[in-house]
């Protein structure tokens, strides 16, 4: 199973730049797939307001408080070396 970081980290290398894919190591996209994911741990208002209505759709009442935590959960799961251990397992 791929893991979230390993996902990320691909899509960066296989984003091209000016028109040309570019050569980066594995370890290097590892840590610049870590950063972005970190860089999205707190939800913005949009994402919040998208996540409430979902919810609220599918019958759970969250204030904007608990759907950002809820977003930074998954988020922390996707950073943990157990979450991605346990998606290989």
């Amino acid at each position: 199973a791929e893991d979230m970081i390993e996902r990320v980290a691909k899509a960066i290398g296989d984003a091209k730049i000016h028109g040309a894919r570019q050569k980066f190591s594995d370890e290097y996209l590892r840590i610049m797939a870590r950063a972005a994911i970190e860089a999205m741990r707190e939800p913005t208002k949009a994402m919040n307001q998208a996540g409430r209505q979902k919810a609220y759709y599918l019958g759970a009442y969250l204030g904007d408080g608990a759907m950002a935590l809820v977003w930074r959960e998954m988020i922390d799961a996707a950073l943990s070396p157990q979450a991605r251990k346990d998606e290989t397992t």
